[in-house]
């Protein structure tokens, strides 16, 4: 009986001594995990971190032998200034006026020109010649002209009336406008037109609406009409009944396929002509009927 205790308490013993050691044996673990192994940074850390490596950047100077290298090749690329931007070139000294123009893309489109000797308006397009200078480009109020071998702007009458210097290029704004004067009263109703043909009538048919040739899906790419759009109140659009988005194909049975041939019409409007325009309006074929006034 003695000697079954004496084992018993010798078992106790060497279970607590495993326990002991297995305790120790964790928390030696547990300590060297600790010292190994940095904790999570928090945001406010992440920012005073990020903070930190932005003020040792290299100085700049360590990046100059990228500019002195030209390892990207920056310095190539010169910039470019377009010589025939009209605010870049002088005035053309020519017995020539300009009433309009109606501008397309890359200076391409049509102007009213009138040769003061002759008396007479056409419509000029970008390639044409008129007295003795080839028209290069084409832009809102002004045409670059080449005369000789310099290139000249011939800049619209009004404008070039008013001296007002030479022209801001292209995408450059000018000084700020003026508040406009206020305009007087006037009775209500049409606005009073010129007869049709005139050279001031022929000039003002150009701000009378925006004019954009007008090309059918699936077709041969050329021109079956002209878009109508801006169409400003009291003009010759508005009293024959057009409305901005139509497309206007046929007048009096003769085809419309460009400006040149709506300017050509125009000249021959007078008063009580009894006008059938053949229209496209939100995909259905419109037939307009006006007499003119």
């Amino acid at each position: 009986m003695l000697r079954f205790m004496k084992d018993r308490r010798n078992t106790v013993l060497i279970l607590a001594g495993i326990a002991v050691v297995l305790y120790l044996a964790v928390d030696i673990a547990y300590r060297v995990l600790e010292i190994t192994t940095s904790p999570p940074e928090t945001s406010e850390q992440a920012a005073a971190g990020s903070q930190e490596a932005d003020t040792t950047k290299d100085p700049f100077e360590a990046y100059a032998v990228i500019v002195e290298r030209n390892l990207f090749r920056t310095t190539d690329r010169p910039i470019v200034v377009d010589q025939t931007d009209p605010g870049f070139l002088e005035t053309a000294n020519l017995p020539l006026d300009l009433y309009g123009t109606i501008a397309g893309e890359d200076g391409r489109g049509y102007a009213i020109i009138e040769e003061r000797d002759k008396k007479k308006q056409r419509l000029y397009k970008v390639g044409d010649r008129v007295a003795g200078a080839t028209i290069l480009k084409i832009f809102r109020n002004a045409v670059v002209l080449r005369v000789g071998d310099r290139d000249q702007v011939l800049k619209k009458k009004e404008m070039a009336a008013r001296g007002a210097g030479r022209m801001p290029p292209a995408g450059i704004p000018g000084p700020a406008p003026g508040p406009a004067p206020e305009a007087a009263p006037r009775a209500q109703g049409r606005l009073p037109q010129p007869p049709p043909g005139t050279p001031s009538d022929l000039a003002s048919l150009l701000t009378q609406a925006r004019v954009t040739p007008h090309v059918t899906a699936g077709s041969s790419g050329k021109p079956d009409g002209v878009v109508i759009n801006e169409i400003q109140p009291g003009s010759i659009f508005e009293n024959a009944g057009l409305i901005n988005g139509d497309v206007i194909h046929e007048v009096n049975g003769r085809p419309v396929a460009g400006v040149a041939d709506l300017v050509s019409m125009y000249r021959d409007l007078r008063p009580g002509l009894t006008l059938s325009v053949k229209v496209t309006r939100a995909g259905r074929q419109v037939v307009l009927n006006h007499t003119v006034q």
